[in-house]
């Protein structure tokens, strides 16, 4: 069961992995505003949801197996009795790779939600600013 364990925080650091380069790669035709290829990122990261959606799955089947039913996997790691000091550095060194691979994920997700919500601001300030003045050059022609 411990085998299974370490083979799923395995896969998840993989599958973190390549997710996190996609995002550091969508960030340059963020920058850039390339919106064919911020589409092309859009279909090449649905997959992802539907395997991450299948991970989660497994992860919860493997901790309730283990009989930590509602536990994340952190507490996992560090509840879980091992049968030797191999094993569990083997695992604890895994799940701390993988840890630090989702939290690289989330901070060029963060990144690249800000250059989102920048270009989303200055859209929005300009079509207020086009909205009033369209709407005061109609006034005076109306």
């Amino acid at each position: 069961m411990l085998n299974k364990l370490a083979d799923l925080i395995e896969e998840l650091t993989e599958f973190y992995s390549e997710l996190n380069a996609i995002e550091a790669r969508k960030r340059s035709v963020l920058i850039t505003l390339d919106l064919n290829k911020l589409n092309e990122f859009e279909h090449k990261e649905q997959p992802f949801v539907l395997r991450a959606r299948g991970l989660e799955a497994q992860r919860k089947e493997l901790c309730n197996n283990l009989g930590y039913k509602d536990k994340n996997l952190e507490d996992v790691v560090k509840e879980i009795i091992y049968k030797t000091e191999e094993e569990k550095q083997k695992i604890t060194n895994a799940y701390s790779e993988l840890k630090e691979i989702i939290l690289n994920f989330h901070q060029t997700m963060e990144e690249n939600n800000k250059i989102i919500k920048s270009y989303n601001e200055h859209l929005e300030s300009y079509a207020n600013k086009l909205n009033n003045a369209t709407a005061n050059n109609l006034d005076v022609i109306l």
